[in-house]
């Protein structure tokens, strides 16, 4: 499976790369998930529509948790993926980071998202669905671009 998350869309305020979503399904027969900048139902369901099997959320989830039971509840959680960047703390613990590994939340990045939906949403995720878990202080991609800053 292959996975494409546009990590500067949240910061950069872009919309979904929905054309990347098309252009694999045109050539790549594997399944595949594109993320970044998916902040509603409608941003999930045109990146479904151009052929990819699931979408991921991060930043827009951990601002309005209610979306990943939106999510699952209308193309069901099989198709759902929650992104979560996390930071070592110092001393102990993982903090959730959104906008791409760039904005913390105070949060602890073993269970980010408070239940506000009904309240088997995030355990449906689990079992149904997939948590994608990113250590953004090791991400080799951000470590490369802030040493070219």
């Amino acid at each position: 499976e292959l996975v494409f998350l546009d990590i500067t869309a949240s910061h950069e305020k872009r919309e979904t790369i929905v054309d990347l979503a098309r252009r694999t399904a045109d050539d790549v027969f594997i399944p595949f998930t594109i993320g970044g900048g998916v902040r509603s139902a409608e941003d999930a369901q045109a990146v479904l529509d151009a052929g990819a099997d699931k979408v991921s959320v991060n930043s827009a989830a951990l601002a309005r948790p209610e979306l990943i039971d939106e999510l699952a509840s209308r193309f069901g959680a099989q198709c759902v993926v929650l992104a979560i960047d996390a930071k070592a703390r110092e001393g102990d613990g993982w903090e959730a980071y959104v906008a791409g590994g760039r904005t913390p939340t105070g949060r602890d990045a073993v269970a980010p998202v408070p239940d506000h939906g009904p309240a088997d949403a995030p355990a449906r995720l689990l079992i149904e669905g997939a948590i994608l878990h990113l250590q953004a202080d090791l991400d080799w991609l951000q470590r490369c671009q802030e040493e070219l800053v």
